[in-house]
């Protein structure tokens, strides 16, 4: 065969071999893009959760101080009927 045959053979592998590739990289591309969405939708979900389960600390917080300042007061009033 000519050189310029073989040569026309070759590159054209090579663009076939690239074509590939290219389409290889494409997918990856799309499946790294579904991957971050989900990651991001999950982690705005924890954030979400987070900011719940503070806001029900504080409200916790809130109820055992004021018990604990019912129970001091309850306290207080026995003594002092003694």
């Amino acid at each position: 065969a000519p050189v310029t045959g073989r040569l026309t053979l070759q590159a054209g592998r090579l663009q076939n071999q690239s074509g590939l590739l290219q389409n290889r990289i494409d997918t990856l591309n799309n499946l790294l893009a579904g991957k971050r969405e989900r990651l991001t939708r999950n982690f705005m979900a924890m954030e979400e959760a987070l900011a719940t389960l503070q806001g029900q600390q504080g409200a916790i917080t809130s109820l055992a101080s004021a018990a604990a300042s019912w129970r001091q007061a309850l306290g207080n009033r026995g003594s002092q009927n003694r």
